[in-house]
């Protein structure tokens, strides 16, 4: 299904990246309190963050959740929370939403993308940072706005422990937060090499990383930031920790046997998933501290 006059205005949208506004967001120290700014840049981040096929994904997955809940309550609600929000149900029109075709669905989602602006409202009530490098250092993605949360859980953009940031080039990271008692609209010079960054990017990605730099230094600097919280630990660990009743140890044919005396541990798929979530509230905590958040 195609929606010319949708295509039409994303293609408005997108041509003001070659506006020189833009260009000078990427590379002079405008004024970030410009309300004529914020405004396009809350749109076009707004846009972006629904356009996505993740949010598509929510809308279906939200519409069955949605038929389900009501087909055992046996009767139509009157309204509904969502996120805290109290949202009115319209009973005249449940038969047409619950019977909704996937053209239908996609119709709702690109009303949703074109209503962009309510979530604009929300951004623009959070402070505004940028974090700047001297060299072309941050990638981008196919999802390129990472909203951040201590628990890794979406809290809502309203939350007061909610982080958005968006990357406005390989030079600058736009960082939105609600720390209102940190002064606002402020440059700040990275600390580090942006690996901390470039992996919550990449984690965020859906399928594609973009980079002006080559992929495999990229990545390499990445992982070489996740683990050096474990070498970390490795180094503290102490004497009576390591076991001494060693299991057989079977090895995967194909894989190179690690050099004697290194330590081999066990991770299962809830030691992944916990290991994953530990490392995300890391680079978060990290990313506030280099940004002087």
């Amino acid at each position: 299904m195609r929606e010319d006059s949708f295509e039409q205005k994303l293609s408005e949208l997108e041509r003001w990246f070659a506006d020189p506004v833009w260009k000078a967001l990427q590379t002079d120290f405008v004024n970030l309190d410009w309300s004529e700014l914020r405004k396009l840049i809350f749109l076009v981040i707004s846009v972006m963050y629904l356009r996505t096929p993740l949010h598509y994904e929510y809308v279906r997955n939200f519409h069955r959740r949605m038929v389900a809940t009501v087909g055992e309550l046996g009767q139509i609600p009157r309204s509904f929370l969502v996120a805290g929000k109290k949202i009115e149900v319209d009973p005249e029109s449940w038969p047409n939403y619950r019977d909704a075709s996937e053209d239908d669905l996609k119709r709702l989602w690109i009303s949703q993308i074109s209503g962009a602006t309510e979530y604009a409202e929300m951004l623009i009530c959070m402070r505004w940072s940028m974090i700047v490098s001297d060299t072309p250092t941050f990638i981008t993605s196919d999802n390129p706005v990472v909203v951040i949360h201590p628990s890794l859980k979406f809290k809502g953009l309203s939350d007061p422990a909610t982080i958005v940031f968006f990357p406005i080039s390989p030079r600058r990271i736009l960082v939105m937060d609600h720390a209102h008692n940190q002064p606002a609209n402020q440059y700040y010079p990275l600390q580090g090499n942006g690996a901390a960054e470039n992996l919550l990017i990449w984690r965020n990605a859906i399928e594609y990383m973009f980079s002006h730099q080559d992929t495999d230094e990229v990545c390499r600097l990445m992982l070489a930031e996740a683990e050096a919280p474990l070498k970390s630990c490795s180094r503290r660990c102490p004497p009576n920790m390591k076991h001494k009743d060693k299991p057989p140890l079977i090895w995967p044919a194909l894989l190179e046997l690690p050099a004697a005396g290194q330590l081999i541990v066990y991770l299962d798929l809830n030691h992944w998933i916990g290991l994953s979530q530990a490392l995300g509230n890391l680079c978060t905590s990290l990313l506030s501290d280099r940004a002087g958040l």
